[in-house]
């Protein structure tokens, strides 16, 4: 439904800090349980496309950041316009945390997961 571009770098949305995991994924649920097609522009999927873009954006930041400090990076994706997930594989991986960290925000959700399809070698 949703291909998860890590191709951004202008600064994040706050909106991804503020929403939870337990929250992202209520409404990806929802949207999920439609009967028949969604929209590109239905106003649901283009909230939560701007959540995961949000925190596209604040993980490669969350890189240049570390990096920039001297710091490990805490993930190492592939350049920026070559990773590609779709909702397909990058779901089932957000619904893996389990319940008592589904308060956390959905951005620190996602950065765990994200560094986890994109170790450091």
């Amino acid at each position: 439904m949703i291909a998860i571009a890590l191709a951004f770098g202008a600064q994040p949305v706050a909106a991804a800090e503020r929403t939870t995991l337990g929250q992202f994924l209520a409404r990806w649920d929802a949207l999920e349980a439609r009967p028949g097609d969604v929209a590109e522009d239905d106003p649901e999927r283009l909230a939560l496309w701007e959540l995961v873009s949000s925190a596209a954006k604040a993980y490669r930041q969350r890189i240049a950041d570390a990096v920039a400090a001297g710091q490990p990076a805490p993930g190492c994706p592939p350049p920026p316009g070559q990773a590609q997930l779709d909702s397909d594989e990058f779901m089932p991986r957000l619904r893996t945390l389990p319940p008592e960290r589904r308060d956390q925000p959905f951005d620190q959700a996602m950065f765990g997961v994200l560094d986890a399809i994109f170790p450091c070698l």
